[in-house]
């Protein structure tokens, strides 16, 4: 709730002190990685999305993960090359992790029936591999 009115900290603050406490709620590192996310913290965001899947694996999860991984991939390519080709190579993908993600994303949003996700993320890799 304090993520979406904008205190970004404040929230990040909340969920430590309660993964303190709840270590093992795979929901606390789900919030977090949001959070981190909203922070522009990827790194931070795939550590708590890592954490999660560990304690109980589901698409959104490793959706968000591999989104993660892509704008890690997408900033260090704008970084080192700020107007020149910016086309994402399939080795640079896979060595991002962001298709295997994704990918499983993709599996699980489809054995969990959820077609909209799950088109978004084929729509997703689909756009990446062009």
């Amino acid at each position: 709730m304090l993520s979406q009115q904008g205190y970004h900290q404040e929230a990040l603050a909340s969920l430590d002190k309660a993964i303190q406490i709840q270590p093992n709620y795979y929901i606390l590192w789900f919030e977090r990685g949001s959070v981190l996310e909203n922070l522009k913290r990827s790194q931070e965001e795939i550590a708590a999305y890592s954490k999660a899947i560990e304690l109980k694996p589901s698409a959104i999860l490793y959706a968000g993960r591999g989104t993660a991984h892509l704008v890690i991939l997408l900033r260090k390519i704008f970084n080192s090359n700020p107007v020149g080709d910016t086309k994402l190579s399939e080795e640079i993908l896979d060595s991002s992790n962001t298709i295997e993600d994704l990918q499983k994303a993709a599996t699980l949003f489809r054995a969990e029936r959820d077609m909209v996700a799950y088109q978004r993320v084929l729509d997703m890799l689909g756009e990446l591999r062009q």
